[in-house]
């Protein structure tokens, strides 16, 4: 007679090959697409944060520009000439040996499409960068060195910054030929006569993100009337903004 042990024979199941490398390559593709979400969010935020310095320091710039060009041609007093003549306004004549006699505006264009400079002239206490002015008239000269949106007071011996990644910067002016106090066209510096009515400026500039950013667009930028510029093929983002500025006391 044969007795039975009483144990039984368990048999323990697992993954086989094929189900072990299927949740392998499942794994794989599930922190793949994590890590797509999470680069393609982190290049979404590094744009927008280069897209939002970028309008900053355009609105920026416009805004010490349209400050400092609308009170072209200022003044609350009378100035004596040399000659001892009284003139109720900054005068438009240039004249070196006369330190009462400065023109609201004085334009120093540059050719192709290189950047212009704009000099603005009112009376105040300050300059454009808070130092005390001579004779109490602030003379203003805004220009670009290298991409910094720069200004020069007479009452400061070294110009100071402004704006960042400013890489273009162009002025038109708006002539009144009817007397109507509107501009009937806008013309370079150039353009302009002697007894031009300038009754505004038009103002455009070219900013940057400064840091590469993006993709290469390939895009090219207008700017008034210069020829177009790009493409620059540096990942860096850029924008064009432009105001009409009024001169309220150049009549």
């Amino acid at each position: 007679m044969r007795h039975s042990s009483g144990t039984r024979s368990c048999h323990q199941s697992g993954l086989t090959l094929v189900e072990l490398m299927v949740a392998m390559v499942l794994g794989l593709l599930l922190t793949a697409a994590v890590i797509q979400v999470f680069a393609g969010s982190r290049s979404s935020n590094t744009v927008q944060g280069g897209m939002s310095r970028l309008q900053e320091n355009a609105r920026f710039a416009l805004d010490a520009l349209g400050r400092d060009i609308a009170n072209a041609g200022f003044t609350r007093s009378f100035y004596r000439l040399s000659d001892g003549s009284e003139n109720a306004r900054l005068t438009l004549a240039n004249t070196l040996n006369n330190v009462s006699a400065y023109p609201p505006l004085l334009f120093l264009p540059e050719t192709s499409t290189a950047s212009d400079t704009i000099e603005v002239n009112y009376e105040s206490e300050i300059d454009c960068l808070g130092a005390p002015t001579p004779n109490g008239v602030a003379s203003n000269q805004y220009f670009l060195e290298g991409t910094d949106l720069m200004c020069r007071g007479n009452g400061a011996a070294t110009p100071g910054l402004i704006a960042e990644h400013v890489e273009n910067l162009q002025f038109l002016y708006g002539v009144d030929t009817d007397e109507d106090r509107v501009a009937n066209s806008f013309v370079t510096a150039d353009q302009l006569a002697s007894d031009s009515a300038i009754v505004a400026v038009k103002v455009a500039l070219l900013t940057s993100t400064g840091d590469p950013v993006g993709m290469d667009s390939g895009a090219r930028y207008s700017l008034l009337d210069i020829p177009a510029v790009g493409p620059f093929n540096d990942r860096r983002l850029r924008q064009v903004f432009s105001r009409i500025i009024m001169l309220r006391n150049n009549t």
